[in-house]
């Protein structure tokens, strides 16, 4: 008896009293009272599960409130040992064995793995902390919801299974899942009044289709409920152990959220001059991802979410809540109404997603053609350089009467507004030259890196429709294996003519360039981008990194790769000094850092992988001194290269985002003083979409395929028109735009920043468990000796697939040390079964990973056999052996034995 709880917090209190048992020992009840005031009093009571369950409670406290009246019990004809020695028996008998044949009918085949969109890593320990809101549904919509049932056929329970499960699917896009829920238990109305352990869990598989309406969906909840309902005494632990799963210490066995509906009345519960209600106390346990209690009490459904404190943030939970409601809103209104179909954001959020992370109109020069920028700047500044390679230099002034040349002598050759011109030259002045050259005769530059296999740039060129071929000297006899007009860019009778500015003929809505990409086909496509793309593209990217005037920026990227963009005619645009690196400082960490150094180089823009190049060069700290901005992109960045880049150098770091068919960059964030990477929020006049399967807008938090609207999105693909109408379709949120569809999961963060999730194509399946693969990496670049990591998903002869990781390490660490720190940190279903160890990745031309290009494991060595899990409990008991071994070895007597591979 607590007489004062003044002084005290009352969840204290309860903390406190509810603990351990000793199951040796009676009574396994503990009653305690809580003294508030002189009329205000705490009952609390504290029951081992092992003798009570939910049902157990509301007859507990019947007949307290009987016997405080003075009421006499009713007498019982059976004991709770009665039920257990009846339950004994029927677990022999073939009722039981039939029973025991539909639940493994119910889960034959593949069984599904819930992947809820999580704030947190999983632990790779099941962690039971937790926490809870409290909701209710409201008196008009639980009426509505008793008339859909009776409408239906169906029970509250069922229909609120169902309102859970399509909840989830719209949550996940799974359509096979899987929901733990409790039953009675109590088959016998002798049973009813009795305290004990009755409960048995259910674990009801529905199929939330898209393409089915709520109606079709509740009555195959319903068959589901009243199957399982007739099968419920075959115990849920033998269904585990019959189904051999594989264990899994960061889950729960077959499901991982659960739902519980009860009928609570406490009418019947009065004493004289005491009001008794239940007392609300917050909750510090999660026995799954989330729990769903539902208490219908005097014609209201009252609710409380429990869920893992380590997997969920409070805030999501809250949304999930207010999702929950517009659900069943939605359901009631329209029961007839395809899943696919609902909508579960509420106007706030969909106004905040639409508006307010949207926000991005500014003013910028749409009508300028990219040449105009640059005439504008060379006008400004005509005498301060612009590109330097090699020791050789030319100013604005230079650069731009050279440009004008080469523009006389193209158009004389015919080169118009939307005329497509290659351009094969290495790394030189007249690299820039030419492409200024080709934008102010009025036609679009097709870039060529000299390095590409022939038949590839025999396609692009033939494909494009390009008549001419700008290159150099040096190139000319392997350009002329191609039947076109071939210009050498070098030529001195070029820039013999006269270099007084050319008449613009091109309009900004013309085409400033065609990228060609990989293609899924195997044959790349032809990606066209106009003069008002990129001019948007330039007011963006300058609004969010500073380009002044003056500084100097690195160009390392090769022609053929679209953030040569930013290193050039970005940077051309404002005023910056571009030094152009040649190939073998391109590939030579040392030699960048060399050329950084003496160039007194102010920015930066990699790929992670050239930037991992850039800081293994010699002195890499004392080299990057003078930076100031470091941007990094093309792929996703590990923290790893976040923090290298933070302990070598003082420079903003950003983290840059978009495909080619978006103009290059469309996102942008600054990770200098930030702990969680993200791609940012969308740069000027550029709007982000992340959509479901069904082209609908995804609450905050969950995932999704990225759109990209806006100014910066290209004409489409060259005649590839079927293509075009794929990849670029309406924006269905604002009239008469276009949008990108990017290929690329990702996700709203509460502060409008986009969490990238990796490819669509890079999610795999694996023993029923979705994994992104890019969160293994993430989590073997974290390894400080690790240098760069790639995992893979790969399918062996019987076509299981299995993961295989490819790393570049620095030292000689041990499979077995990688293997331990990833279960430290992820669950053993996304620990590869192979690792492979590289002294270098292989790159693309662009400087990215070439996945294509990385080796077969050899699945026979013994350093890389899968690890597995214990089995079962001997298997379980053998390790706990060997760790007490291990714990126990003072003397090191089992050294040898474990090494020689005991």
């Amino acid at each position: 008896y607590y007489k004062q709880a003044e002084g005290y917090k009352v969840k204290d209190i309860i903390k406190e009293f509810v603990r351990p048992f000793d199951l040796s020992k009676a009574s396994l009840l503990r009653v305690g009272m809580i003294k508030i005031t002189d009329n205000e009093h705490i009952l609390i009571f504290d029951m081992h599960h092992i003798i009570s369950d939910g049902v157990s409670t509301t007859i507990f406290i019947e007949e307290v409130v009987a016997l405080y009246n003075g009421d006499e019990l009713p007498k019982l004809r059976i004991q709770y040992k009665d039920f257990s020695e009846w339950q004994n028996k029927l677990l022999k008998s073939e009722a039981m064995e039939k029973q025991r044949e539909y639940w493994l009918y119910t889960f034959q085949g593949e069984l599904p793995v819930l992947e809820l969109p999580y704030d947190y890593t999983r632990p790779a320990q099941q962690s039971f902390e937790g926490s809870s809101i409290s909701f209710e549904l409201g008196e008009d919509l639980t009426s509505e919801l008793n008339k859909l049932c009776m409408k239906t056929g169906t029970t509250m329970y069922m229909a609120l299974l169902a309102i859970f499960n399509v909840l989830l699917h719209k949550y996940t896009g799974q359509e096979d899942i899987v929901v733990g829920s409790p039953i009675a238990g109590r088959t016998h109305a002798d049973l009813y009044n009795i305290i004990g352990m009755f409960v048995n869990t259910l674990a009801m598989r529905n199929y939330p289709k898209a393409d089915i309406t709520f109606n079709e969906f509740l009555q195959g909840v319903k068959d589901t409920s009243l199957k399982a309902f007739g099968n419920q005494d075959y115990q849920f632990e033998d269904l585990v152990d019959n189904l051999d799963l594989r264990r899994d210490m960061s889950r729960n066995p077959l499901f991982d959220v659960m739902i519980i509906l009860q009928n609570m009345n406490l009418e019947g519960s009065r004493i004289e001059g005491i009001e008794i209600m239940p007392f609300e106390y917050e909750k510090t346990a999660s026995k799954f991802d989330i729990t769903l209690s539902g208490i219908e009490s005097n014609g209201d459904l009252s609710f409380d979410l429990e869920y893992s404190t380590a997997l969920f943030k409070k805030e999501t939970i809250e949304r999930m809540i207010g999702h929950f409601k517009i659900i069943t809103n939605e359901i009631l209104k329209n029961p007839n109404i395809q899943l696919n179909k609902i909508d579960m954001l509420t106007v706030s959020e969909r106004n905040t997603i639409l508006n307010d992370f949207n926000n991005t109109k500014v003013d910028y020069q749409k009508d300028k053609t990219i040449h105009e920028l640059f005439k504008n700047q060379a006008d400004k500044s005509p005498e301060s350089i612009a590109i330097v390679f090699e020791g050789n230099s030319l100013t604005y002034r230079e650069l731009d009467n050279k440009a004008n040349q080469l523009a006389r002598v193209l158009k004389e050759k015919g080169v118009k507004p939307n005329s497509i011109v290659g351009i094969m030259v290495e790394r030189s002045l007249e690299m820039i030259i030419g492409i200024l050259g080709i934008l102010k005769s009025g036609g679009a530059y097709l870039p060529l890196d000299p390095e590409y296999p022939k038949d590839r740039v025999y396609y692009m060129l033939n494909d494009s429709n390009a008549f001419i071929l700008l290159t150099s000297s040096s190139l000319i006899s392997y350009a002329n294996q191609w039947k076109l007009e071939k210009l050498c860019i070098d030529a001195e009778e070029i820039y013999e003519n006269d270099n007084l500015s050319v008449s613009i003929v091109n309009k900004s809505e013309d085409l400033a360039y065609v990228i060609y990409t990989s293609g899924s086909t195997g044959k790349p496509k032809g990606v066209m981008i106009e003069h008002r793309t990129v001019n948007n593209f330039i007011e963006g990217v300058a609004r969010e990194i500073d380009f002044s005037e003056g500084k100097a920026i690195l160009c390392v990227t090769t022609i053929s790769f679209d953030i040569f963009v930013l290193e050039t005619l970005l940077s051309l645009a404002k005023g910056l000094r571009v030094v152009i690196c040649n190939e073998k400082q391109q590939r030579d960490g040392e030699e960048l850092c060399r050329l950084i150094s003496s160039g007194k180089i102010d920015m930066i823009q990699a790929t992670p992988s050239r930037m991992e190049l850039i800081l293994s060069g010699r002195d890499a700290s004392e080299d990057l001194k003078s930076i100031k901005e470091i941007m990094v992109g093309g792929e996703a960045i590990p923290q790893r290269i976040v923090n290298k880049i933070k302990q070598l150098t003082k420079a903003r770091i950003y983290n840059m985002y978009g495909p080619t068919e978006t103009t290059v960059w469309s996102t942008i964030k600054e990770l200098t003083s930030e702990d969680k990477i993200t791609i940012g929020k969308p740069i000027a006049n550029t709007q982000i979409c992340i959509l479901n399967k069904a082209g609908e807008l995804q609450p905050i938090g969950v995932s999704g395929e990225l759109f990209i609207s806006g100014d910066g999105v290209a004409r489409g693909y060259f005649n590839r028109e079927e293509l075009t109408q794929e990849k670029f379709t309406n924006n269905p949120f604002i009239q008469g735009k276009k949008m990108y569809r990017t290929g690329d999961l990702a996700r709203w963060l509460p502060d409008g920043n986009i969490e990238f999730l990796g490819r669509v194509d890079y999610q795999v399946k694996i023993r029923g468990y979705r994994i992104e693969l890019g969160e293994i990496e993430a989590q073997l670049s974290k390894i400080q000796v690790i240098k760069e990591a790639v995992v893979v998903a790969k399918e062996d002869e019987a076509n299981n697939k299995y993961l295989c990781a490819y790393v570049v390490k620095e030292t000689d660490l041990t499979i077995q040390d990688i293997r331990q720190h990833l279960s430290n940190e992820l669950p053993d279903y996304m620990i590869p079964a192979y690792f492979v160890e590289l002294k270098e990745m292989p790159l693309t031309p662009n400087g990215k990973i070439d996945r294509k290009a990385l080796p077969e494991p050899n699945r026979v060595s013994a350093s890389n056999v899968p690890y597995a899990t214990p089995q079962n409990m001997v298997q379980e008991n053998i390790i706990v052996a060997m760790q007490q071994v291990l714990d126990t070895d003072s003397f090191g007597i089992y050294d040898n034995f474990f090494e020689r591979g005991g």
